[in-house]
């Protein structure tokens, strides 16, 4: 009533992604799409200008008819937003090496989001397995993710690789 521009999200009864994708006991190539579904609703948000900046499995569902859901803008901006330098905002296990260390959330920095979430969804974990928060963050910044996992499926793995760059530049520049 005031004005305030707010999101307002449906209600999704589903399931993370990676869960989802595990319990269907997918094939590779069902992978592949429900990846590619989960790339153009990033890219429709990307479109708008918004940028999610918590994208992780638990923010995309699939509903039991298999529809994908891009779920939870609480903390989205629109693009070009600058947080005070102080504050990182997102998951550990899936922010960007560039939010950790105080740049502006951006597409290439939700992409980097979406490889770590498609490394799991191929391979069943998550790239920097690490426990701790200090050793997470050191793996993020410093150490290249083991892409061994994906090397029956080089297509997917070189996606993977670009998507998970240390350096924005070096992603795509869309989903």
């Amino acid at each position: 009533p005031d004005g305030t521009p707010c999101f307002v999200m449906e209600y999704v009864s589903g399931e993370p992604v990676t869960a989802w994708a595990r319990r269907q006991r997918l094939s590779v190539r069902e992978r592949l799409e429900l990846f590619l579904e989960v790339c153009a609703g990033v890219q429709h948000a990307h479109a708008a200008a918004v940028i999610h900046r918590d994208l992780k499995p638990s923010n995309i569902l699939v509903r039991e008819d298999g529809v994908v859901k891009l779920l939870d803008f609480g903390l989205a901006v629109v693009r070009g937003h600058v947080e005070p330098e102080d504050r990182v905002v997102g998951t550990l296990g899936y922010l960007a090496p560039e939010l950790i260390t105080g740049r502006p959330a951006s597409a290439a920095s939700d992409l980097y989001a979406v490889g770590i979430m498609a490394y799991e969804l191929f391979t069943g974990e998550h790239p920097f397995k690490n426990g701790e928060p200090h050793r997470i963050i050191d793996s993020i910044l410093h150490q290249p993710a083991d892409l061994t996992p994906l090397d029956d499926t080089p297509a997917v793995r070189d996606v993977v690789a670009r998507l998970i760059a240390k350096d924005p530049a070096d992603r795509y520049r869309s989903a």
